[in-house]
């Protein structure tokens, strides 16, 4: 909450609706009409493998209040932060690595924290 009473989010969340589909998998949908209009414009991805590009959007560029938590590592480069945009309560973001300048990929490293953090949650999935 005190990352939503600094301004820190680009919008409060407001979902105005949200339904259940029918079928296989009864994919929860909702409305959130703050998003499509004050997110942060998507850049444009030409390829699975982009390059990191300091002069475009990425993590080193997050402010304090941003983050959650450290993940108990001395040099602070595996985070939890919020998402800016968020799309349900509570979203946020695991950042294995994130002053590394790596591209946006799946890494042994990063895998592992994954791994780590559900193996410390008490969800059953």
């Amino acid at each position: 909450m005190e990352a939503q009473k600094n301004g820190v989010f680009r919008y409060i969340l407001n979902i105005q609706d949200s339904k259940i589909l029918e079928g296989k998998y009864h994919f929860l949908v909702q409305l959130n009409i703050d998003r499509g209009y004050k997110r942060r414009s998507p850049e444009n991805i030409i390829s699975m493998n982009q390059p990191f590009n300091e002069k475009d959007f990425n993590f080193t560029k997050l402010v304090s209040e941003e983050q959650i938590m450290n993940l108990n590592n001395t040099d602070k480069d595996d985070i939890i932060a919020i998402n800016a945009s968020p799309i349900e309560y509570c979203h946020s973001l695991l950042l294995p690595q994130r002053c590394k300048q790596l591209p946006q990929l799946v890494t042994k490293h990063s895998l592992l924290k994954a791994i780590e953090l559900f193996s410390l949650s008490l969800s059953s999935l």
